[in-house]
């Protein structure tokens, strides 16, 4: 709030007859308060990364602004969400793989630049276990010697099939 009493004015002018007062609207520094990850450990596979900013931005500025050790592949395909407070990015990163991302020379919509660089640096750990595979109709020619399947850190895994009658399909 801003108040202004006791005021005299230059040149004869008489003082305030009354206090005045008036609401202000402030807003904070342009400044990253969050991201993560921010452990090490990190599961390498659909890492989700988020960084939260004082101030709101806009997509294109934080796309310009944010780079990562090594390259991150999909980095700036990220959105944003709060209002242009949040943004987020979900993608796949190497195992055993230390990063480090850097957000600078970010400008919020308000024309304020962000201080200083932030730089956030986490390990990514190994892939989760998963077995992918084609989903849908698959059709096997008859000359084929197998489904593929492919498989991420399962040391074992078993199958069962079973036949499916030509008329029940």
């Amino acid at each position: 709030t801003l108040t202004c009493e006791g005021l005299t004015g230059a040149g004869g002018n008489l003082p305030l007859a009354q206090t005045y007062t008036l609401p202000l609207g402030v807003r904070p520094a342009l400044e990253v308060t969050a991201a993560s990850p921010a452990s090490n450990d990190v599961a390498a596979d659909e890492v989700a990364l988020s960084f939260t900013f004082s101030t709101p931005v806009t997509l294109d500025a934080v796309r310009k602004a944010i780079k990562s050790e090594p390259p991150i592949a999909n980095l700036e395909a990220g959105y944003l969400g709060d209002e242009g407070r949040e943004y987020h990015v979900t993608t796949d990163l190497d195992t055993q793989t230390t990063y480090k991302i850097t957000v600078d020379g970010l400008s919020d919509t308000f024309g304020q630049k962000l201080a200083k660089a932030k730089t956030v640096e986490f390990k990514t750990g190994d892939a989760r276990p998963r077995i992918p595979m084609e989903r849908g109709i698959f059709a096997l020619e008859a000359s084929a010697t197998g489904y593929p399947v492919w498989t991420r850190s399962i040391g074992k895994y078993e199958v069962e099939c079973a036949q499916i009658p030509k008329d029940r399909l």
